[in-house]
């Protein structure tokens, strides 16, 4: 189970600033941003980056509103547009990447439920939760093992699940309506997001490998967070909405609890999406037109006056 920098927290809630301690005095800096060479207008979302530093992500057409999926390799080449063969519904997600390039995510199907599936080398193939009524599959590990939501006729809220050598856990956040697990590392820790009951607030959370439960795993200052990637050392990244000023930024936390936040002057949101095992993380800022935008980025020592 995951330990907490208590002090650094407090601390932070007082001041309203994120938590330093076992990051000490970083800063995020952004590596590269990218675009997605597409006709028209889109918007990019990488989702997940493998050891390799190649990237899997979705476009988005502010024109036709259809969804597909890309690789960005770590040399700055992509894939043309990936579509599931069965999507119907003008919606492929790819969401996980690991380091043999399998890739995972979920596209709506003729009968207009979301199903999850996998590609490997051009080869899909579909995966469903038993007895649910739509999956969608949102990371996979280095061990083939992978996570996300399903919904079933007698609960058609989304539930988080985990799938581990082959076998189906369901991931019970306490009080929640609906729950995702976005981001499992190779030791089966795993991380996401849930709605409260109560309040009706998103909220991260954290469930360690042994299956203890740490529900709400908000950044300080903060009114609402998911947690989108982990790594194996313990490393989260995802986004949160300040209390502050409403805006939703993106942050990486240690394995002590410490909080950077990721920064960007122009942008009207920032998100980190995945991290992998040498702390490269990938996620996206977008513009005040509402446009996503790419980016590579990685922790750096912070610049002194």
């Amino acid at each position: 189970m995951k330990q907490r920098n208590l002090f650094a927290c407090i601390l932070a809630v007082m001041l309203g600033l994120p938590t330093v301690g076992a990051l000490g005095q970083k800063t995020i800096q952004i590596v590269e941003s990218f675009n997605y060479p597409a006709g028209g207008v889109v918007t990019n979302s990488p989702q997940k980056i493998n050891d390799a530093g190649d990237v899997a992500g979705v476009i988005d057409s502010l024109i036709t509103g259809q969804r597909r999926g890309f690789i960005r390799f770590h040399n700055g080449h992509f894939t043309p547009p990936v579509v599931d063969p069965n999507d119907a519904g003008g919606f492929t997600d790819m969401r996980g990447i690991n380091n043999s390039e399998t890739l995972d995510g979920a596209y709506i199907g003729g009968d207009g439920l979301f199903h999850g599936f996998f590609v490997t080398n051009n080869v899909f193939t579909d995966y469903d939760v038993p007895g649910s009524t739509g999956t969608i599959l949102l990371a996979n590990n280095n061990n083939g093992d992978f996570c996300g939501g399903y919904a079933t006729s007698a609960n058609p809220n989304n539930t988080a699940f985990l799938n581990i050598a082959g076998t189906v856990t369901t991931v019970t956040v306490p009080n929640a309506t609906t729950s995702f697990c976005y981001g499992m590392n190779d030791n089966n820790d795993s991380a996401g997001q849930y709605t409260d009951a109560t309040t009706g607030t998103a909220h991260a959370f954290f469930r360690s490998a042994d299956g203890t439960i740490i529900a709400p795993d908000d950044p300080p200052n903060s009114v609402a967070a998911i947690i989108f990637g982990i790594n194996n050392a313990g490393f989260q990244v995802g986004r949160f909405t300040s209390a502050t000023d409403g805006i939703e930024r993106g942050f990486v936390r240690s394995p002590s609890g410490s909080v950077v936040v990721l920064e960007k002057a122009d942008a009207t949101l920032t998100s980190l999406n995945g991290i992998n095992n040498q702390n490269l993380m990938c996620g996206r800022w977008q513009d005040i037109n509402g446009i996503g935008h790419g980016i590579i980025a990685k922790i750096v020592k912070a610049a002194t006056d």
